[in-house]
């Protein structure tokens, strides 16, 4: 396993501090930088650790304290899968239009010819003052698959992406 904190940039720093002035404050961006940053940095060492021959996993601990979108199930999925693209199709009064398909397109990290060497990547977090949760989102395309037993504490959960249907966006799926 690598482990990856996720630390706070200069602008959430200043968004934390309004936020704990009592003002409001807005953030956003694209989902899954930080899981795709965390995966780019994490990768080479965990290929190292695993000799391509052991399941490894990349822990990931958010150390911002704003609630963000760096680490809820969709940053997940958009940063192991790519971006998700929206087919649509006009109907015949070509006024509307309809989905065709969801499908992952840009900046995946992991895919049948990326990454197979990690096995999942995971969300350690503190789940109250005295437990602490761990989300496993495993990789569909690992070589080595990590098995969810190996990492079958109460507090941990364990998700796949669901099979493919057409028109349909994958999701999250508890194993």
């Amino acid at each position: 396993m690598e482990v990856k904190q996720l630390d706070p940039n200069p602008e959430e720093r200043r968004q934390q501090a309004e936020f704990d002035a009592g003002k409001g404050v807005v953030f956003g961006g694209t989902p899954g930088t930080r899981i795709r940053r965390a995966i780019d940095d994490g990768y080479p060492q965990l290929r190292e650790l695993t000799g391509r021959c052991r399941p490894g996993a990349l822990v990931i601990y958010d150390n911002v304290h704003l609630p963000t979108i760096h680490v809820d199930p969709y940053a997940f999925k958009t940063g192991m899968y790519g971006l998700e693209k929206i087919i649509l199709a006009r109907t015949p009064d070509s006024i509307r239009s309809r989905i065709v398909d969801t499908v992952f397109g840009p900046k995946r990290k992991v895919g049948p010819e990326r990454n197979k060497a990690l096995s999942a990547v995971a969300h350690l977090y503190r789940s109250s003052a005295e437990q602490i949760g761990l989300d496993v989102y495993h990789n569909l395309y690992a070589v080595l698959p990590l098995n969810p037993r190996r990492l079958g504490a109460p507090s941990a959960r364990h998700f796949r992406l669901s099979e493919k249907q057409p028109g349909v966006s994958q999701e999250w799926e508890q194993m």
